[in-house]
């Protein structure tokens, strides 16, 4: 299944969470650690559902087949320099198709597609190795580590390093508070 999935009308709900989970770890309490956990596993559960509802592959129209094809090639290539136009060519379709289908599926352009999934897998990149940020920017498909920054800070609301620091400083219990990782 691919790693960016349609909302609907959990969106709101999921958002709120995140939003919990982004104020708990900015202004920790002694349950933060907890609180955190439990909206996790919310989300987790959202997303189950969600991806239980959706529809099996074979029943699949043509568009949304295509849909899905663009997007796990996204999925396969997000660390390349990818552009509408060579996405278009390499589907063999008008970049102007090629948007209204994923963005008819997904709900995003295959740009926001691509965007997202650079964002998230530089994210999950900051919380699961020790690669300095330079390195995280050019495996997710940015050269340019300005750029890089820029469309972290944009997507997310903090740098990168910000990002990990605090990450880092708020998920790591301290000593004597009984917590295990």
């Amino acid at each position: 299944i691919s790693p960016v999935i349609p909302l609907s009308e959990e969106k709101r709900r999921i958002s709120s969470l995140f939003d919990l989970i982004l104020d708990t770890v900015t202004q920790p309490a002694t349950n933060a650690y907890a609180l955190c956990q439990h909206a996790i596993c919310t989300i987790l559960t959202y997303i189950d559902e969600i991806i239980h509802e959706l529809p099996a592959k074979e029943n699949l129209s043509a568009d949304r087949s295509l849909a899905n094809e663009i997007v796990a090639y996204i999925d396969a290539h997000y660390m390349e320099p990818l552009t509408l136009s060579l996405l278009s060519r390499h589907f063999f379709i008008s970049p102007d198709y090629l948007s209204h289908i994923v963005k008819k599926e997904y709900g995003f352009s295959p740009i926001e597609y691509l965007l997202n999934r650079r964002i998230g897998e530089s994210i999950r990149l900051l919380m699961s190795t020790n690669f300095n940020i330079k390195t995280i920017s050019e495996m997710v498909g940015y050269p340019n580590i300005h750029h890089y920054s820029t469309a972290f800070k944009k997507k997310v609301g903090t740098s990168p390093s910000f990002y990990r620091k605090n990450l880092i400083m708020h998920s790591t219990p301290q000593k004597g508070d009984g917590k295990m990782l």
